[in-house]
């Protein structure tokens, strides 16, 4: 613990409030996750879909991992169109990109990278690649990844990262006609292919 702030050197102080920040951001980011969970049960309907720049919805994403990325020494290697543009829920959205995000440094590599892509190519969908040189996942895992049950407790509990962030994040998504697929890229790490449906949808239940 420190006593006396005055014995501390301006350039650790700055870094100690800088962390106090970050975290502080992150709880925030958590009850705001939370809440946004809570509502999509309580609601029929997810309509509040609004036009989102989704490179400034990643940018912003970055920028609450930013000392992270700084830490490990993390590459970004971000080359989604800055002038793409798409109508979704911009709540679920910053949901699954903060998860993801946040997975990749994670379980990245330190000194490694993280690869964003966006994918435009078909009529009624975009999709959106995560992609980290860390360790490739088992083939149990990915399995629990893609096909099990969000709220089946293995899941939760394994210590690849299949956890409760990834569930909710699969809940989520699904309400918006979304899809998520975890997949090994041999001999270079892992990606996330999150899928979007390009115009209004019909809100699954």
């Amino acid at each position: 613990a420190i006593d006396d702030f005055s014995l501390v050197a301006k350039e650790d102080l700055k870094l100690i409030f800088l962390n106090l920040l970050g975290q502080v951001a992150r709880l925030r980011t958590m009850l705001d996750e939370v809440l946004l969970w809570t509502e999509s049960q309580l609601r029929d309907k997810l309509e509040n879909t609004e036009n989102c720049n989704i490179r400034d919805q990643i940018d912003a994403v970055l920028g609450i991992y930013a000392l992270e990325i700084q830490r490990f020494n993390i590459q970004i290697i971000n080359s989604v169109n800055p002038d793409f543009c798409a109508d979704t829920h911009k709540g679920i959205l910053a949901f699954v990109l903060r998860n993801v995000i946040s997975n990749s440094i994670k379980y990245g590599r330190v000194g490694g990278s993280i690869v964003l892509q966006l994918i435009d190519d078909q009529s009624d969908r975009w999709e959106l690649i995560v992609s980290n040189d860390g360790e490739e996942l088992s083939s149990e895992v990915l399995h629990n990844l893609n096909f099990v049950n969000s709220w089946d407790r293995k899941r939760s509990e394994n210590k690849n990262g299949a956890g409760l962030g990834i569930s909710l994040c699969k809940d989520l998504i699904k309400r918006i006609d979304g899809k998520m697929q975890f997949e090994n890229q041999h001999g270079i790490g892992v990606s996330v292919r999150i899928s979007f449906p390009r115009k209004a949808y019909q809100a699954v239940s």
